[in-house]
């Protein structure tokens, strides 16, 4: 019979995956990638606010329109901007790489920054050096910090389901499903979808056990002797 069977590395796999895929999981991280993606476009929002404000827009605006066509951009053509900063927050210190979209103008690359540094025209290149402006102004800006901590919960939940998923696993592999029925009612969906058929411990449950695992990861529940 399916309750006195030992449970194997597929089934346990597939058992634990069922679990961590159910309703209260996943909709948990819906819930943190959507409040990650909304912070992430306010993020978006503000670095190109600050950036069509800089000297870089007005002296790019103010070219001529075969200038402008040099740079290979157009009204509507959307370029992307890339530079590193800074965020201190909750005891931490974060570099990080952020991006915005800015679309109808361009900006010097590095080299031609470079090259009007060797003209000698460095105040002129640190009024044009878009990128360097950004990293100094979005420094340690609450919007950065807000997004990094949205990032930071939605990353730590889906760590933690996988380190959930692989203690299920490893704890359940090689024991009776009546064992674990035992343990770890919470599974009993799990393992009837698995084995196609409802199964049912003839021995009282534990307390909620598989909760503790989940509340805290660390502590061991169905001891090595259970399997005996």
């Amino acid at each position: 019979m399916t309750i006195n069977r030992k449970i194997s590395k597929k089934a346990a796999w597939e058992i634990a995956d069922a679990f961590t895929s159910s309703d209260e999981f996943t909709a948990k991280g819906r819930e943190l990638n959507l409040a990650e993606h909304k912070s992430s476009e306010r993020l978006n929002d503000v670095i190109t606010e600050i950036a069509e404000q800089m000297y870089a827009k007005q002296w790019f605006d103010q070219l001529s329109d075969d200038d402008k066509d040099n740079f290979g951009c157009w009204d509507g053509y959307t370029r992307h901007v890339t530079f590193n900063t800074e965020a201190s927050y909750d005891g931490e210190n974060r570099t990080t790489v952020l991006e915005a979209r800015l679309t109808g103008w361009a900006w010097l690359s590095k080299d031609q920054l470079r090259v009007l540094r060797m003209a000698g025209l460095d105040d002129l290149a640190d009024k044009l050096d878009l990128r360097g402006s950004l990293k100094r102004i979005m420094k340690d800006h609450p919007e950065l910090i807000a997004w990094l901590r949205a990032l930071d919960a939605r990353n730590t939940y889906f760590k933690d389901v996988d380190t959930i998923r692989r203690r299920i696993n490893s704890d359940i592999c090689g024991r009776k499903v009546s064992d674990v029925l035992q343990a770890w009612p919470e599974l009993t969906e799990a393992i009837n979808a698995y084995y196609g058929q409802e199964v049912a411990s003839d021995r009282p449950p534990l307390q909620a056990p598989l909760a503790d695992v989940i509340a805290s990861i660390t502590t061991p529940l169905i001891k090595q002797g259970d399997a005996a």
